[in-house]
C-alpha cells in the first residue's frame, strides 16, 4: 500500500467517525432547519423583525436563533414554524448499512416542514 493510499484510508476512517458523531449530526440538523426557516421567510417576504413581532420576541433573540451558533430548540423551532404558518413534523428513519457515511443526511432528512392546513 502506498503512502497516498494509506493516508486516504486513514482520512476516510476519520471522516466516517466524525460523520457519526452526535454533535456533528446535530449541527447538520440545525443548519438544515435554519436554512428551511430562512427560505420560508424569504418566500413570504418576512424579515427577522417581522418574525420577532409575530412571536412577541426581540429581533436580537430571532437573530441569535437563526445565526446557527446557538442550539435551536424544538420549542423555538415550533414557535417559528407557527409564526410562519407552518407546522413541524419530526420523524426518524432506519439507518442503512453505511451509517457512518449517511448519518448526517439521515438526520437532516428527518426534519420535514409542511404547510399548515
Amino acid at each position: 500500500m502506498s503512502d497516498q493510499e494509506h493516508f486516504f484510508d486513514l482520512f476516510s476512517s476519520e471522516v466516517n467517525e466524525i460523520k457519526s458523531d452526535p454533535d456533528y449530526v446535530l449541527e447538520g440538523v440545525i443548519l438544515d432547519l435554519t436554512e428551511q426557516i430562512l427560505e420560508e421567510m424569504d418566500k413570504k417576504g418576512i424579515t427577522r423583525r417581522d418574525l420577532a413581532q409575530k412571536m412577541g420576541k426581540s429581533s436580537s433573540c430571532i437573530s441569535r436563533a437563526l445565526r446557527g451558533n446557538q442550539n435551536l430548540t424544538l420549542s423555538t423551532a415550533v414557535q417559528i414554524g407557527l409564526a410562519l404558518g407552518l407546522k413541524m413534523n419530526v420523524s426518524f428513519s432506519p439507518m442503512s448499512k453505511n451509517a457512518e457515511e449517511k448519518a448526517q443526511d439521515s438526520a437532516q432528512e428527518s426534519i420535514i416542514w409542511t404547510l399548515a392546513r
